[in-house]
C-alpha cells in the first residue's frame, strides 16, 4: 500500500492531452480563467489521454452525452386515507416502501397529491422531469385504464393528480422518480 496519491488539477482543455502517472487524481477546473472545480475528477493509470471519469466507468456510460441522476423518488399508498380520520390537507405522509429528498405527501382530496422536496434539497428550478406510475388494485392482475398528471412543477414541489376516464381516484400505489 505505500504509495503516494498525487493530486493535480486543469483544465478540460489541459487534461485532453494529459497522460498522468498511475494512481494520479486530478480536478478539472473552468477554462474562463476563475479556476474554480467543476465537480469533474479524473483518475489517470499512465496510458489514457485525459485520464479516466470514475463515474463514467463505474456506471459502463460511453461518449459524451451528460449523466442525469434521479433526484427524488417516493412509493405511496394514498388509499391509506380511506375510511380513516386523517383530513384532507393532512401533510401525514403515506410511504409504502421508502423515498429520497421528499419531506410529505399532502393528502388535498381524492387523487390531488402535493409532493414537497426535504427543505434545502429542493430543485434550482422548475425544468425537471416527474415519471409517474400507478397501481389502482391491490393484489389483482386486472388491468384498469387510468392515468396520472404532474403539474404545477416549483423548486419545492408539485402536484399529482391520478383518475380514470370518469373521475379522480386514489390509487393503492403512486410510485415517483424526478429527475433533472
Amino acid at each position: 500500500m505505500g504509495n503516494v496519491i498525487r493530486h493535480l488539477r486543469g483544465t478540460d482543455t489541459e487534461h485532453s492531452s494529459y497522460v498522468g502517472e498511475k494512481g494520479v487524481i486530478s480536478l478539472v477546473i473552468t477554462e474562463d480563467g476563475t479556476h474554480e472545480p467543476t465537480g469533474e475528477l479524473r483518475v489517470h493509470d499512465g496510458k489514457t489521454s485525459g485520464g479516466i471519469e470514475p463515474v463514467r466507468k463505474v456506471l459502463n456510460v460511453e461518449g459524451d452525452a451528460p449523466i442525469y441522476a434521479c433526484r427524488g423518488w417516493i412509493n405511496f399508498n394514498s388509499q391509506l386515507n380511506i375510511n380513516s380520520d386523517v383530513p384532507e390537507g393532512s401533510d401525514e405522509l403515506f410511504i409504502r416502501s421508502s423515498s429520497n429528498n421528499i419531506s410529505n405527501v399532502i393528502y388535498n382530496s381524492v387523487g390531488d397529491f402535493t409532493v414537497n422536496f426535504k427543505p434545502n434539497v429542493g430543485m434550482l428550478d422548475e425544468n425537471y422531469s416527474v415519471v409517474a406510475t400507478i397501481k389502482t388494485n391491490e393484489n389483482t392482475k386486472e388491468v384498469e385504464l387510468n392515468t396520472v398528471c404532474i403539474d404545477q412543477l416549483t423548486t419545492s414541489s408539485f402536484k399529482v393528480y391520478s383518475g380514470n376516464t370518469t373521475s379522480f381516484v386514489d390509487p393503492s400505489m403512486i410510485s415517483l422518480h424526478i429527475f433533472r
